[in-house]
């Protein structure tokens, strides 16, 4: 009975240990800390009661245990209860670790919301500026060719009027 009274303990504690691994801690998170270590000790405390009746049980069925056999159940429970502390210690911090961590993380989904609406409006303004420049170049364009024949115009005059004065020089022949 001792036996599976030390099993039962043992899987408790690497249950727990498990636990503060942060496995399946989510099923755990509405309890709080408290609330893990509460479970924890109560099974641990059902468990020695439970040992207790099953001893009382077994000293009637066997007389009574040695008092070396006493004596070492007696350690390795100390040994578990100071185990149970450590794990205790180890939730403790993982639970200050977590909520250290769901800060960072609601920061960092903040930030990032931040960085989307920046992005959208870096987008949305270069649409704008798209549609400015190519207002630009249409504008720039029609007011070039607007341009190029009063400009053409004015080389034409010029050449025609050289071309006169250099006939009436007599230096060409047309």
């Amino acid at each position: 009975m001792a036996i599976k009274f030390l099993a039962r303990i043992t899987f408790e504690a690497a249950r727990v240990t498990t636990l503060s691994r942060g496995a399946d801690l989510n099923s755990y998170g509405h309890v709080g800390k408290a609330g893990v270590r509460g479970k924890a000790f109560s099974y641990v405390k059902s468990s020695i009661s439970s040992f207790s009746i099953a001893e009382n049980s077994e000293k009637a069925a066997n007389k009574v245990f040695s008092l070396e056999e006493k004596d070492k159940l007696e350690k390795q429970l100390h040994d578990m209860a100071v185990v149970i502390e450590r794990l205790e210690s180890k939730i403790e911090k993982l639970f200050e670790e977590n909520s250290g961590l769901m800060s960072s993380y609601q920061e960092a989904m903040g930030t990032e919301v931040q960085c989307e609406n920046q992005v959208k409006d870096c987008r949305k303004q270069n649409e704008e500026l798209r549609g400015i420049l190519a207002l630009s170049r249409l504008q720039q364009t029609t007011r070039t060719y607007n341009t190029l024949p009063h400009l053409y115009q004015s080389v034409l005059w010029n050449i025609e009027s050289n071309l006169i004065k250099m006939k009436q020089d007599g230096s060409v022949i047309l």
